[in-house]
């Protein structure tokens, strides 16, 4: 290839690398969409720590889909929606598609509450983005099953985003990094040649037939699903009928066949275990499943499945079909292209290696937050603790972060990750108007059914620094309106 086709197309990759990025990306956004669904209420919501009506205005570069409603179910809904986005993306049905949807989803509850984000949400967010532009349900995906496998081979400058997004996530100041997100992302490096070699290693099962009934209209969908997700490398999916062996067999027994290298006929469940005994990733579940004991409610559940089929077929003809991966599109590579251009001049920014006057012209790209792609100018501070000493309005002195514990100042900074960096980050005169509207949070909470003696009147934001410079900073006093007796 020419030096200015390398350049309107960029780097290549083999399709097969892409199949770990779009697992373990989707794997990591699902785990964050249901870690956040706790925190729907306390992060999410206007009745929660942060109202719109503090967030609003703060950024004038922000899409945020959260800002469309208040309500923690709101919320919710958003992020029950990021999880199934999730999920389609790691079965790779309509793969660019989910990717795009779990991308804007997650830009949206990341736009919502920035004081709870470290580095790796700005790695993911990142990761996911490049993601977007790649035919991620090329291989081993509903997509590629049911529709047709994708290319063999990508070029396009979103693989170099890949990269660069990871490496930039190395160079991270924060603790908290996606390991295993750019580990997925480093292996589009791998040539096509170490696919080959791995598969060659692992496939020794050799070749194995499967055969349906021809006159089953979900069958052949079905089956090369099973193949797909066995990770079955050489498999042929058709119809019985024109193979006499197969056909009397499916005709005597009622049941597909699966007939294997080594020329032996399988049927019902063993027919299972066959493919099973095949399959790169899965055989070690071939022993255990092929025990005598499942053999009996193995054959009764394919013969259910069997005297079904007419319904699941209806069923399964109402279903979205899936659609091909598509290569990336002229279109697809020139953003690629810009995008890169204007995450290297981001990353260079976050180095120092630009001048700061440059600081507006990128500030457009902070609707994408490709300045959370790169990495942070400074390591984050030590955290303190905090101690919010409450009085009650029976005069009773409470710890109003820990209700129903006595107010102890040697107490250690603990709790869930995001509460936490939320915690932290409120100390800082710059978090004022948040620290304020958490604290209206935390009094709603506490006098929420509270008996009146039992109100919580007035308490004070204290930050415990420990360590060899202990110290104490008080950053705020807060009463509770209509609260005292």
């Amino acid at each position: 290839m020419s030096f200015g086709g390398w350049l309107r197309e960029g780097p290549a990759a083999d399709t097969r690398s892409l199949v770990p990025v779009r697992l373990v990306l989707a794997g990591a956004v699902l785990a964050d969409a249901l870690a956040r669904l706790t925190d729907a209420r306390l992060f999410y919501s206007d009745d929660g720590a942060l109202p719109r009506a503090v967030l609003v205005g703060a950024e004038p570069w922000r899409f945020d889909l959260y800002l469309l409603s208040g309500s923690a179910a709101f919320g919710a809904v958003l992020l029950l929606l990021t999880a199934l986005a999730a999920v389609a993306l790691w079965l790779g049905w309509r793969g660019r598609m989910a990717a795009a949807g779990a991308f804007v989803l997650l830009l949206s509850v990341q736009n919502r509450n920035p004081l709870v984000l470290d580095g790796s949400d700005g790695v993911l967010l990142g990761l996911l983005f490049w993601s977007c532009l790649l035919p991620l349900s090329s291989r081993w995906s509903v997509d590629a099953a049911l529709a047709s496998p994708g290319p063999a081979r990508v070029r396009s400058w979103a693989v170099a985003g890949l990269l660069l997004t990871a490496a930039t996530g190395l160079l991270a100041a924060d603790e908290q990094r996606p390991w295993i997100c750019m580990a997925a992302a480093l292996l589009v490096l791998l040539p096509g040649a170490a696919w080959d070699r791995l598969a060659a290693r692992l496939d020794r099962a050799g070749r194995i037939r499967i055969f349906h009934d021809a006159a089953c209209s979900w069958c052949p969908g079905a089956l090369r699903l099973l193949a797909t997700f066995l990770v079955l490398p050489r498999s042929d999916v058709e119809p019985a009928q024109p193979w006499p062996r197969a056909d009397k067999l499916m005709q005597a027994n009622g049941s597909w066949v699966v007939i294997d290298a080594h020329d032996v006929a399988h049927l019902k469940w063993d027919a299972l275990v066959a493919l099973l005994r095949h399959s790169l990733v899965l055989r070690p579940l071939a022993p255990l499943l092929g025990l005598p004991l499942w053999q009996r409610p193995g054959d009764a559940l394919h013969d259910v499945l069997h005297r079904q089929r007419e319904r699941i077929g209806a069923l399964a003809a109402r279903l979205p079909r899936p659609v091909p991966a598509p290569a990336p599109r002229a279109a697809l590579q020139a953003l690629a292209g810009l995008m890169l251009v204007v995450q290297l001049a981001a990353t260079a920014l976050a180095l120092g290696g630009l001048p700061a006057g440059l600081v507006p012209v990128l500030r457009p790209v902070q609707l994408l937050r490709l300045d959370a792609w790169s990495p942070p100018q400074s390591a984050p501070q030590a955290a303190a603790t905090p101690i919010f000493a409450g009085k009650l309005a029976n005069g009773a002195e409470v710890d109003v972060l820990r209700p129903g514990q006595a107010l102890d100042w040697d107490v250690s900074a603990a709790g869930e990750r995001r509460l936490a960096l939320w915690q932290g980050r409120i100390a800082d005169e710059a978090n004022a108007a948040e620290r304020t509207a958490y604290a209206d949070y935390l009094c709603a909470r506490w006098n929420a059914g509270a008996a009146p003696a039992a109100r919580l009147v007035s308490f004070t934001m204290t930050w415990v620094q420990r360590g060899p410079r202990a110290e104490r900073r008080v950053a705020g006093w807060q009463e509770c309106p209509g609260a005292a007796p």
